[in-house]
């Protein structure tokens, strides 16, 4: 190996250090956030304290994360994260083998399943999108875009197919209504110390709540 070509190699063995690194030190940034937001409201936690459960000082999260709301970043890149993986796992699309209840009961499960694990970084990513005055709401609009999409179709679909009444009212108001309550209702159930009989119980009146809300008796 010529001198040019072993020195190209170090530079580019540095630059793969130095980015494995970054991703290290940004999945314990976010880590230490969600370990934090067990005992603490998001609003109450500082960087300091984050930089801290993560190893480090609070001058160097701003390495990995911009200097303006760098706690909010790190919320955001580990819901980004949790939402990946949710949707690498989960299929919206309704079924030709289910009926309608089938389907919403097992949309239910997906979000209280996600809701059990994200713990509070899930309200607090919530409750961010409420209150920033930025992009944030976008971001979380983003998110639940591919939600909205598959249910307003399942929806139409259902209605098509006499499952549902057509007179409810029109679908993505009613679509947007309903996942919203679902998030959040099921954030506040499932953040606190919870028993598989309240985790049924949530489910149970989640699903006649949709089917009520599209029109369905119950």
């Amino acid at each position: 190996m010529t001198p040019p070509e072993s020195s190209r190699l170090r530079r580019s063995q540095s630059a793969e250090d130095s980015a494995a690194r970054r991703v290290r030190r940004q999945l314990q940034l976010q880590q230490s956030l969600a370990d934090l937001l067990r005992h603490k409201s998001f609003r109450d936690i500082s960087v300091t304290e984050v930089a801290a459960g993560a190893g480090i000082s609070h001058s160097s999260v701003y390495t990995y994360y911009g200097d303006r709301d760098a706690k909010t970043e790190i919320l955001r890149d580990a819901m980004d994260a949790r939402f990946a993986a949710l949707m690498a796992r989960v299929d919206l699309r309704f079924g030709r083998m289910e009926n309608f209840e089938e389907y919403i009961g097992r949309l239910l499960d997906d979000i209280i399943g996600f809701s059990e694990e994200s713990g509070g970084l899930l309200g607090a990513a919530m409750a961010a999108s409420c209150e920033a005055k930025d992009s944030e709401p976008e971001w979380w609009a983003g998110h639940m875009a591919p939600w909205e999409d598959a249910l307003c179709e399942a929806v139409e679909e259902a209605r098509f197919a006499e499952l549902l009444p057509k007179d409810a009212g029109p679908v993505r108001p009613l679509v947007q209504m309903i996942l919203g309550m679902v998030f959040k209702r099921c954030h506040e159930v499932l953040a606190a110390p919870h028993t598989d009989a309240d985790r049924s119980e949530l489910r149970e009146l989640l699903l006649i709540a949709v089917l009520r809300i599209l029109g369905k008796p119950c």
